[in-house]
C-alpha cells in the first residue's frame, strides 16, 4: 500500500501514548467520539500485533517452529531412534544442516533454507518500517487497511514457507489466525491491548467523551492537528505531552549555559580590560605614520 500524506480537509491526531509507540491518523472533525475511539483502537491493536508478529516470526526464521508448552526449554536434539510419537507432537526432524539450537529453548532448531526465509523476513521488515515511530516524522498516516495488509503479506508468506502449517502453539500462528492470542494471558504484552469499548480519548488534560463530535473539541476548522493519547477506563488523565520536545530542551539548554559561561567571563573582566585593545590606543595614529604600529618588544 502506498503511504498517505495527511490532507488538509482532515482532522490529524497524533496519537502518542509512548516515544517509541506514536503514529498519525486522520478522521472528519464530524466524526462521534466513539466511532474515533473505535477506529483509533483498531488501529493501535494492529500496531502492537504488527510488533508482536514481526518478533517472533524473526525467531520463527532464525530458530523453526515452536515447541509444545510442556517440551520448551528442553533442547535435545531428537534422533532417529527417539520417540516417534514424541516426534510427531514436537514436529521436529532430526538433525540436520539447518539446525540452530535456540538458546531459549522454546523453538526445536529446525529451520528452513535461507532462501525461503527470506521470504518471511522481506515482510516483516517492511512492517517494522510501518510501526516505526519515524513514520509520525515523514507525516505518513497509519491507516487500517494498511496495517492489515501487512499481516496479510506476513501470513501469506508463511504459508509458503510452511505449506503444511505451524503448530497451533506457535506465536506466530497464533498471531495470524486470532485478535487476542492465548499465548498472551497473564504477559505485559495483554495489558498493552485495548478494547474499544472501555478505552478513553484525551486530548489537552480532558477526556473526549462519546455523543460528542471531534470538532466539538477541537473546533470546526478540518485543518487542526491534535496530540492524543488512549487510555483504559478509570486510569485517569495520562501524563500531558511537555511544552518542548526533548531535542528542543536540549538545544535551549545548551544555549542557556553558554550565554551564562559569557556572562562569567565579562563579570572576572576587569573593568579597564578595554585599553589593551587597539582601538583605545592613543598613539594608534602617529603608529600609522611611522610604520611602527605593530612592533612589540616582548616575545610572542
Amino acid at each position: 500500500t502506498k503511504p498517505r500524506i495527511f490532507s488538509v480537509g482532515m482532522v490529524l491526531i497524533h496519537l502518542k501514548n509512548t516515544e517509541e509507540h506514536q503514529f498519525l491518523f486522520e478522521i472528519p472533525g464530524s466524526t462521534d467520539i466513539a466511532a474515533v475511539l473505535h477506529e483509533l483502537v483498531t488501529v493501535y491493536n494492529l500496531r502492537l500485533k504488527i510488533k508482536r508478529l514481526v518478533e517472533h516470526a524473526n525467531d520463527l526464521c532464525d530458530h523453526g517452529p515452536s515447541k509444545p508448552l510442556d517440551q520448551q526449554g528442553l533442547d535435545e536434539v531428537t534422533d532417529g531412534t527417539a520417540d516417534l510419537a514424541l516426534q510427531e507432537k514436537s514436529q521436529s526432524k532430526p538433525q540436520k544442516e539447518g539446525y540452530n539450537r535456540d538458546p531459549t529453548g522454546r523453538r526445536t532448531g529446525n529451520i528452513e533454507p535461507a532462501e525461503m526465509t527470506d521470504i518471511i523476513r522481506r515482510q516483516i521488515s517492511e512492517a517494522k518500517t510501518l510501526v516505526h515511530k519515524d513514520q509520525v516524522e515523514k507525516k505518513v498516516v497509519t491507516t487500517q487497511a494498511m496495517l492489515q495488509e501487512a499481516v496479510d503479506r506476513i501470513k501469506g508468506s508463511v504459508m509458503i514457507v510452511y505449506p503444511m502449517g505451524l503448530p497451533q502453539w506457535d506465536p506466530v500462528q497464533e498471531e495470524l489466525e486470532s485478535e487476542r492470542p492465548d499465548y498472551l494471558e497473564g504477559t505485559q504484552a495483554s495489558m498493552e491491548v485495548l478494547d474499544p469499548a472501555t478505552a478513553t480519548l484525551w486530548w489537552a488534560g480532558k477526556q473526549l467523551l462519546p455523543g460528542q463530535t471531534l470538532a466539538s473539541y477541537v473546533g470546526k476548522n478540518d485543518k487542526t492537528k491534535i496530540v492524543a493519547k488512549l487510555a483504559k477506563k478509570g486510569a485517569g488523565a495520562p501524563v500531558r505531552e511537555p511544552p518542548v520536545d526533548e531535542a528542543t530542551q536540549k538545544a535551549m539548554m545548551a544555549y542557556w549555559y553558554k550565554k551564562q559561561e559569557e556572562q562569567k567571563k565579562l563579570i572576572e573582566d576587569e573593568n579597564d580590560s578595554y585599553l589593551n585593545s587597539q582601538w583605545a590606543n592613543p598613539k594608534a595614529l602617529k603608529s600609522q605614520f611611522t610604520g611602527l604600529g605593530d612592533v612589540s618588544w616582548k616575545p610572542k
